[in-house]
């Protein structure tokens, strides 16, 4: 089964689920969607033993996930994203000002989630289809 198939059907059966494990079969579409190596083998053991675990024991498996999730982010400084870019680090600045790119200040420094940096790229493509 696929991953869009799997959460096609986890949404299905999502509205006749008691609130508590409502919460759970969410969290985990949403872990699903995130995807990942990590993720696929935590996903392929869950779905395996899926009908014998507890409500409890399905908890953990999804905080699990989520906790790979967490741990596999990686944040990007201003130098590595101007590299990557291939512009000056002015231009990133610039970028940041207007609004282009976001990213978070932590103390003075700047930093940058694969997220903020696929969101720039698919906004550039965007506009410069036009």
């Amino acid at each position: 089964m696929t991953k869009n198939q799997v959460i096609k059907k986890v949404l299905e059966i999502c509205d006749e689920l008691n609130p508590e494990k409502q919460s759970l079969v969410l969290r985990y579409a949403k872990i699903l969607n995130q995807g990942g190596n990590q993720i696929d083998a935590l996903n392929n053991e869950f779905q395996s033993r899926m009908n014998e675990l507890t409500l409890k024991e399905a908890a953990e498996y999804i905080d699990k996930m989520e906790r790979a999730i967490t741990a596999a982010k990686k944040y990007y400084t201003l130098q590595e994203v101007a590299a990557a870019l291939q512009v000056d680090e002015r231009s990133v600045y610039r970028f940041i000002k207007d609004g282009r790119l976001h990213g978070m200040k932590v103390g003075r420094v700047w930093r940058f989630s694969q997220e903020d940096l696929d969101a720039f790229d698919r906004a550039q493509r965007d506009k410069n289809s036009l």
